[in-house]
């Protein structure tokens, strides 16, 4: 499946988000960025959160869908009212950033996505798991209960 023809191009977001996590990182440590994410995940998701708990994985879903109107993105959905499954096949935060002249791709870029979803599910009554290739930008992520 590929999302619709982009109405509004969010993609340079992909290379601010790159260049920051490598700032963090840099001047603040690993523990830092990594409560960085967490923060992220506890406060700007907490919508989501809330969304969750009252409707399960099909907030996920939904916000998943609404996510990608606007974005060049390869991927494979598996949902029922227990579990999430999305399988991204090209990542276009990582074919952005590695297309870019200005970014080199931050050696833990995909992490965030573990920790931020780590929390959201924690928070949500959800489990969470993730497995990734960086390098492909390839991975599987899995809400359930």
């Amino acid at each position: 499946m590929t999302a619709k023809a982009k109405t509004q191009d969010l993609s340079e977001f992909y290379g601010i988000y790159n260049t920051m996590f490598q700032f963090v990182e840099d001047k603040y440590g690993d523990e830092e960025l990594k409560k960085y994410w967490e923060f992220i995940g506890e406060k700007y998701y907490g919508w989501l959160i809330e969304d969750i708990k009252k409707r399960g994985t099909k907030a996920i879903e939904d916000y998943w869908l609404s996510t990608t109107e606007n974005d060049d993105i390869v991927y494979e959905l598996k949902t029922d009212p227990d579990r999430f499954e999305l399988k991204i096949d090209s990542c276009s935060a990582i074919g952005f950033i590695k297309k870019s002249a200005h970014d080199k791709l931050f050696h833990k870029y995909c992490q965030h996505c573990r920790v931020v979803n780590s929390k959201i599910a924690e928070l949500s009554g959800l489990e969470y798991r993730v497995d990734y290739d960086q390098d492909k930008g390839k991975c599987t992520h899995v809400f359930s209960k």
